[in-house]
C-alpha cells in the first residue's frame, strides 16, 4: 500500500507566471467552503489577508441567508464578501469571464483549443463538524445548487453533517502467473516485507521524503481458470 504525500503542492512545478494566471482559479474553483464569520467574531470587521488554498475555511455565525436567490449576481457576490471577508482580487476573480489564460491553459491539457467557463453558485445552509459554511458550486446543470441548499437545510435541523476521511493510502496490485509453487511464493513475500518495503521506499524517495511511502505488503493466492495466481498487495 503506497501512502500518498500530505502536501500535494510540494509536487507542482510551475513557474511564477502560471502561478499569477491561476491565482484568481484557486480563489474561485477549489475553495471546498466559505465560512462567514460571525457578527460578535473579531474578523467580522477586519479581514487579514487569508492563503487561498483548497482547506481555507473561514469562521461562520450562521450559513442560512434568505432570499439569497432573490439577489442579483453581483448583489451574491458582494454579501458573499462582506461577510467572508473576501478582497477585491476575490470579488474580480468572481466577476471575471474567462480569466484562464489561454497560454496556461496549453500546459494545463493536451491539444487545447480554448477556454470553457462554468458558472458558480453558493449553496447555503450548511453545518459540517460543528461549523457553518456556504460551499460554492462549479456546475451547469440547473437546480444542482437549489437542491443541495435544501437538502442541507432539512440536515440542520437535525444538527448538519458529520465527516470522517479514512487515510490517504492506495493500493498497488503485482500479480504473478504460472508459478510452480504458489503458496511458498506468496509465503516468501510476506517473509522479506521489510526488505521488499525498503527497497520500495528507495525507488520513490521524493514521495517518502513529503510523507508518503510503502506502508505495507500481502500476498494470497487466487484460483483462476488457468491455474493459481499470486496476487501481492
Amino acid at each position: 500500500a503506497i501512502a500518498a504525500p500530505q502536501n500535494l503542492n510540494a509536487a507542482a512545478e510551475l513557474d511564477a507566471r502560471d502561478c499569477s494566471q491561476l491565482a484568481p482559479l484557486a480563489r474561485r474553483a477549489p475553495r471546498i467552503a466559505l465560512e462567514l464569520p460571525p457578527k460578535n467574531h473579531p474578523q467580522h470587521t477586519h479581514h487579514p489577508r487569508r492563503a487561498h488554498t483548497p482547506s481555507a475555511a473561514m469562521p461562520v455565525d450562521d450559513s442560512r441567508m434568505p432570499g439569497f436567490y432573490k439577489l442579483t449576481v453581483a448583489e451574491r457576490r458582494e454579501r458573499v464578501a462582506a461577510a467572508a471577508g473576501l478582497d477585491e482580487s476575490d470579488v474580480a476573480a468572481l466577476a471575471a469571464e474567462g480569466e484562464l489564460a489561454t497560454a496556461v491553459a496549453d500546459r494545463m491539457v493536451e491539444n487545447c483549443i480554448g477556454t470553457y467557463s462554468l458558472p458558480v453558485g453558493v449553496a447555503t445552509n450548511f453545518k459540517i463538524d460543528g461549523a457553518q459554511y456556504v460551499v460554492p458550486f462549479a456546475v451547469e446543470e440547473a437546480s444542482v445548487v437549489a437542491a443541495a441548499s435544501n437538502a442541507a437545510k432539512r440536515c440542520l435541523a437535525r444538527g448538519g453533517f458529520v465527516s470522517e476521511m479514512d487515510a490517504p493510502v492506495m493500493i498497488g496490485q503485482v500479480e504473478i502467473r504460472g508459478c510452480p509453487h504458489p503458496h511458498e511464493a506468496a509465503a516468501a513475500i510476506v517473509a522479506a516485507r521489510k526488505e521488499l518495503s525498503t527497497k520500495a521506499d528507495a525507488a520513490m524517495a521524493s514521495m517518502v521524503a513529503r510523507g508518503g511511502g510503502c506502508r505495507g505488503i500481502e500476498a494470497r493466492v487466487v484460483a483462476a481458470s488457468d491455474g493459481p495466481r499470486v496476487v501481492a498487495h
